[in-house]
């Protein structure tokens, strides 16, 4: 099974003084991206904002007057879900969706060394675990394939061994 970094999506991160505009702006500009990790300037995650979430704080009530030039700190997750890229991905699945569930539709941030690697979600979660699936899926027809030729290959014998002592006891 793939460890955690294989499914992060390398999104460029921001710093928590960037301004709420310029998060919005990219969340038009890149449709795909579903959660932004927000970085200390050694590369750190301290935050993550994800896009849903973001919208609807924006298209609130005087939501883009008043966050559209404050930092996006004041908007981001302060408490993200953050994992280690080296973590197993059946490990991981298994420890967050025992304690932290809710976090996978937020999206969390996967690090390398403590620095930000990328963002994962759950959409990237079920992508590998349908390869995965597939894979599994795949390998199991050629086991079985191989097993009914070996099965031929098997009664082919037998038959010819008793056709053998058929003629052998005449």
């Amino acid at each position: 099974m793939p460890e955690l970094l294989s499914l992060a999506e390398p999104v460029p991160p921001v710093l928590a003084t960037t301004p709420g505009a310029a998060v919005y702006q990219r969340f038009e500009q890149e449709p795909d991206v579903l959660a932004i990790a927000v970085v200390d300037a050694v590369g750190r995650p301290v935050g993550i904002v994800e896009r849903n979430t973001f919208f609807l704080r924006m298209a609130a009530d005087y939501g883009r007057a008043l966050y559209a030039q404050r930092p996006i700190a004041m908007l981001m997750n302060a408490e993200p879900l953050v994992v280690e890229a080296s973590i197993g991905l059946m490990a991981f699945t298994g420890q967050v969706l025992a304690e932290r569930p809710s976090e996978l539709l937020q999206g969390f941030i996967v690090t390398q060394n403590g620095l930000y690697a990328g963002i994962g979600s759950a959409l990237s979660l079920l992508q590998a675990t349908s390869r995965a699936n597939r894979a599994h899926a795949l390998e199991m027809t050629t086991l079985a394939e191989t097993l009914k030729a070996a099965q031929v290959e098997a009664q082919a014998a037998l038959q010819a061994k008793s056709q053998f002592l058929a003629v052998m006891s005449h």
